[in-house]
């Protein structure tokens, strides 16, 4: 495996197509593991042998992971602090063990050349034994770093019945018969991602210690109060909710020279628009909508600077009022497939909502035409009884 402790600020040379392994390693301790725990090492290789990644599993009992993945962290702060309008980032020592503190046994996701190693956080023994919970986390930690999209991939990047808006696919477009530039956008690419996920840690991790101050006033006041004790432990037992794996951000390349339509068929250009290199979009992982500009409506770039804007301002926008006017920021999102161009954009409110959205306007317009026909009538039949000046008393 790739396993990297640091990452050099600048491009790695790739061979292509891209290795990208990623391993999923069980880490447990010989004096406390009992046999039920391994029982979850046949749905693990079940589910690699079959995943279209290139997947692996280990067992180690070694303790150099856990401690590679703490130089892992204290490196990637290095790493990401590329913007100079930004102020630097720091190692969180708090942040790191909120992400990685877990039982054993465990399990790791290394990806190559990847700073951010996914943890099974496990808070009893009996996490490691359920299947499902167990699954679900390799399922949603399985993606690599950067990967290339391809028809195949679509339909594990992207669930339109089960996906959500919040999680993300960033799409970016490059040319693999340039090996330089497709190397310095991989470089781009890896930069973004590894601020993003310590942005949005760092924006989760003050959400729960915003939540727990709170939670500690409230108990403080219900004290004060005198309060029956009931109420006071429930208020303490009040669970505080992580939200680290949320608005989860997945990345992706498309290659021009072997897949030039795959956006076009996907319905990610409504506005006809021909991506070149180095051109990226933004897509809910539902597949609904996209975004294709940066900030200031420019045709959004790998430049970190724009794109880690971008990323920040879908996240929450006040993580980048500091450097832009929200209320000058206009940026659009495009509904996917939408079949109608520019000036009829407004439609896609309808579209999206499909046949009850239509059902919508037809009767809306039914009913419009109806009252202005029964007006109408109306006034043609007052009109009609009415003499030049009115209505007069009829004489012989």
């Amino acid at each position: 495996m790739e396993f990297r402790k640091s990452l050099p600020n600048e491009p790695l040379y790739s061979y292509y197509p891209l290795q990208n392994k990623v391993s999923i390693v069980f880490y447990y301790d010989p004096k406390t593991v009992a046999a039920e725990d391994k029982d979850i090492l046949p749905y693990l290789l079940d589910f690699a042998t079959y995943s279209p990644f290139n997947m692996y599993i280990y067992t180690t009992k070694s303790d150099k992971f856990e401690r590679a993945i703490g130089s892992q962290a204290q490196n990637m702060v290095n790493f990401i602090n590329f913007d100079e309008k930004e102020d630097k980032k720091t190692f969180n020592k708090a942040m790191h063990l909120a992400t990685t503190l877990t039982t054993k046994p465990t399990l790791f996701i290394i990806k190559d050349n990847t700073l951010f190693t996914p943890i099974f956080q496990s808070y009893a023994p009996e996490d490691i034994r359920n299947k499902d919970k167990v699954l679900d986390f390799v399922a949603r930690n399985q993606f690599p770093l950067y990967q290339e999209l391809t028809p195949e991939l679509m339909p594990l990047y992207f669930d339109k019945k089960n996906g959500n808006n919040q999680d993300k696919v960033v799409v970016t477009f490059v040319d693999s018969s340039n090996p330089q530039k497709t190397d310095e956008i991989f470089y781009q690419i890896s930069l973004v991602a590894h601020q993003y996920q310590y942005v949005k840690n760092e924006y989760y991790f003050n959400d729960i210690l915003e939540k727990r101050g709170q939670k500690e006033e409230r108990v403080n006041e219900l004290k004060k109060q005198n309060a029956d004790s009931v109420q006071i432990i429930k208020a303490m037992r009040k669970e505080v909710p992580h939200l680290f794996d949320t608005n989860q951000v997945l990345f992706t390349f498309i290659d021009l020279t072997t897949n030039p339509n795959l956006a076009g068929y996907h319905g990610w250009n409504v506005n006809s628009r021909e991506y070149a290199v180095g051109d990226t979009i933004v897509v809910t992982k539902d597949n609904t909508h996209y975004w294709d500009q940066d900030l200031t409506g420019e045709p959004l770039k790998t430049t970190p600077e724009d794109f880690s804007l971008v990323l920040k301002y879908l996240l929450d926008p006040q993580l980048v009022s500091h450097r832009v006017d929200l209320n000058l920021v206009n940026l659009k999102n495009y509904l996917v497939g939408s079949p109608y161009g520019a000036s009829l954009r407004f439609m896609d409110v309808v579209h999206e909502r499909g046949f009850a959205g239509y059902l919508i306007v037809i009767l809306a317009v039914f009913g419009t035409v109806s009252a202005y026909l029964r007006f109408k009538k109306r006034s043609r039949r007052t009109t009609s009884s009415m003499g030049i000046i009115g209505n007069t008393e009829k004489h012989d």
